[in-house]
């Protein structure tokens, strides 16, 4: 029998040590930037049941796809995380962005980029919430974000 998860910001989803470690895979899976890594850490926390996981791997997947695309050999030169604000949800609140740098292998040696960002919601240290971010500061306007 599945067990349902049921949180939603009343009570927390992992406890503290769990969360420690959820967040801890969860980076290196987002530098990996591999959907398989991505299940997998949301597996190894028992997480496979919440009613968010399935949207969350569904926009992972999306947001990965150019990095899978097996037609196209991507390599990963760097992925950069920096801490950044949201700029429409959860306005003003800290989310975590990774910029990744690649190339497509082939005759033009072109470097792309392009980022993408995560939102937990962390209450004393245990988590609550989870969810990817679609609008916050890139490092640029951090920078002056900072300065004022």
């Amino acid at each position: 029998m599945k067990e349902t998860l049921y949180s939603k910001i009343s009570t927390p989803i992992l406890s503290v040590v769990d969360t420690f470690e959820f967040t801890k895979n969860l980076d290196v899976a987002l530098r990996s930037v591999d959907i398989k890594k991505l299940k997998e850490t949301f597996e190894k926390s028992s997480l496979l049941n919440h009613p968010e996981v399935e949207d969350f791997l569904l926009q992972g997947s999306i947001t990965f796809k150019r990095f899978n695309n097996l037609d196209e050999k991507i390599e990963l030169l760097s992925v950069e995380d920096i801490n950044t604000k949201c700029s429409a949800c959860s306005l003003g609140k800290t989310v975590r962005a990774y910029h990744v740098k690649y190339k497509k292998q082939g005759v033009f040696s072109v470097v792309y980029s392009s980022s993408f960002a995560i939102n937990l919601d962390l209450i004393n240290g245990e988590l609550y919430d989870f969810a990817w971010c679609n609008f916050y500061l890139n490092k640029e306007e951090m920078s002056q974000f900072t300065r004022i």
